[in-house]
């Protein structure tokens, strides 16, 4: 593989000065929304984001992410590696995951002790289908959290997940853009709500204050609720319904 197996801290320290506002990475965007495009992403962009994920998912150098998405996709690349690399952490990627090689997947949740399992709903989907005789993989006193991205994480499929292997699911949406994460719906109460995306990540250690995510039109006007259901709930309730123009985007508004 063009990546190690598996990827320790190195406790060695050093010291390097570069521009924060100079090219860190270029990835490409899913195409979700529009054409694929390479997006540019500044160093002390890609620093805001491990930190983000660093504080959120409660990552330090005792912690093993288990992360096998494709480095190529912002979820793979920053959660795995980076994130590893950055907090001391170590990264495993066994194999690549498949209904094939789901037993020994899961059982190498609890084999290697692993504390997070980065995942999408895709593969949640097909471990609940194929997977529930593992249904003890994460019952290690050592497994920490359970962490979804890149897609709709439909609520009841959120719910199977929890009940079948006794974790929690920590859902985060964000966009290639800006990084990779900005929203998460746990893992603390104040922004756990199953089925939809939570709240914004403080940046920096710095809480956001009041915020309230509110949609509206590319001409600025605020969506009426008709308009919210039709075209954003997915962006904001991930009840998706996919219907057309109006486009809408979000506006953080503090109060």
């Amino acid at each position: 593989t063009s990546w190690p197996a598996r990827v320790g801290p190195d406790t060695s320290p050093f010291t390097v000065d570069v521009d924060g506002q100079s090219l860190a990475y270029v990835i490409f965007t899913s195409g979700t929304t529009s054409t694929p495009k390479g997006v540019e992403l500044s160093r002390s962009a890609l620093v805001e984001q491990m930190e983000v994920l660093k504080s959120q998912c409660a990552v330090d150098e005792d912690c093993r992410i288990l992360d096998t998405l494709p480095l190529h996709h912002v979820d793979g690349l920053l959660q795995g590696p980076l994130l590893a690399w950055y907090s001391g952490a170590t990264v495993f990627r066994p194999m690549p995951f498949s209904t094939q090689a789901l037993q020994h997947y899961m059982d190498g949740v609890y084999r290697h002790r692993i504390t997070h399992f980065i995942t999408v709903p895709t593969m949640l989907s097909l471990m609940i289908r194929f997977g529930q005789e593992w249904g003890d993989s994460f019952s290690s006193a050592d497994f920490r959290m359970m962490v979804c991205s890149a897609g709709h994480l439909e609520q009841h499929l959120w719910q199977q997940v929890e009940e079948k292997f006794g974790v929690r699911v920590v859902n985060m949406y964000g966009l290639s853009e800006t990084g990779s994460s900005a929203l998460f719906s746990g893992p603390d109460e104040s922004t756990r709500r199953m089925g939809t995306i939570g709240g914004a990540a403080p940046l920096s250690g710095v809480p956001v204050p009041n915020h309230d995510l509110r949609p509206v039109l590319r001409d600025a006007r605020r969506c009426t609720a008709t308009d919210a259901g039709r075209s954003v709930r997915g962006r904001l309730s991930q009840d998706v319904e996919r219907e057309g123009p109006p486009t809408p985007r979000l506006r953080q508004r503090h109060q």
